[in-house]
């Protein structure tokens, strides 16, 4: 005889794993953002704080010279990396937040982001789902355990994502302006104009035009003064475009 599972049990004895799991590593070898010898674990967390670190001494641009970035990235590790190094990859508006949490000490800064953008992602689950367990059920799964291990944005990018879908058909403009906010991770939407278009849906797309149109100019105002705002951003998006490869050349539209 089949017995039905209640997904919603399942998950919560998941997420106690998960959370179990975490705890256990911190502070270990290989272990979650702290490792044995005292210093921070090479994760993708480690390149937001020294981007942060670098804007919120004045420096935002240093953050697209790979040399000047690893020499504070090394820094905030507590010795040179024994794995990878990992570069700033984002446009200029996220340095807004890898400022603000740069003022946190490291790992109360970590555990900011991995709440703050969870609960954000759990709550578009809710809203997609139309029910609380829709919450426990996106926490519980394994990609979640992942992202919440290595400090990702992975939460951030599925919440606009999801958040931006939900709201396409009653609220347009909030939907386009969540749209607009996924240029921290642009290679993620290159066909979501695409779809727009398709669909007819031209108040979204209006709206997350206006949005990207705005984020350049925004992302300066916490690194200058207003008489100089324009020229702190613009120089930060050319100094990006000049000192990176190639494949880089996509920084030039933020």
């Amino acid at each position: 005889m089949f017995t039905i599972i209640n997904a919603s049990r399942v998950s919560a004895v998941l997420i106690a794993v998960y959370v179990v799991s975490l705890i256990f590593g911190y502070g270990r070898d290989n272990g979650w953002l702290i490792e044995a010898d005292g210093h921070k674990r090479t994760i993708e967390f480690v390149a937001v704080r020294a981007a942060g670190e670098q804007a919120a001494a004045g420096v935002p641009a240093a953050a697209y010279d790979w040399a000047a970035h690893r020499v504070v990235h090394d820094r905030v590790i507590g010795r040179p990396p024994n794995g990878s190094y990992y570069p700033w990859p984002y446009p200029p508006p996220y340095l807004i937040v890898a400022q603000a949490l740069s003022y946190l000490p490291y790992v109360p800064s970590a555990l900011l982001l991995i709440a703050v953008t969870l609960a954000g992602f759990a709550f578009v689950a809710r809203q997609i789902v139309g029910t609380n367990a829709a919450m426990v059920w996106a926490i519980a799964a394994p990609p979640s355990f992942i992202n919440a291990s290595v400090a990702h944005t992975g939460f951030l990018v599925g919440g606009l994502f999801g958040g931006a879908l939900a709201a396409l058909r009653s609220r347009p403009l909030l939907s386009g302006v969540l749209f607009g906010l996924l240029a921290v991770k642009p290679q993620l939407g290159l066909l979501i104009p695409v779809a727009l278009v398709a669909g007819g849906h031209w108040r979204t797309i209006g709206a997350a035009m206006r949005r990207r149109s705005t984020m350049p100019h925004g992302s300066s105002l916490p690194f200058s003064s207003s008489s100089i705002a324009r020229r702190r951003c613009g120089a930060l998006t050319t100094t990006a475009v000049r000192r990176r490869p190639p494949h880089w050349r996509w920084v030039r539209r933020y």
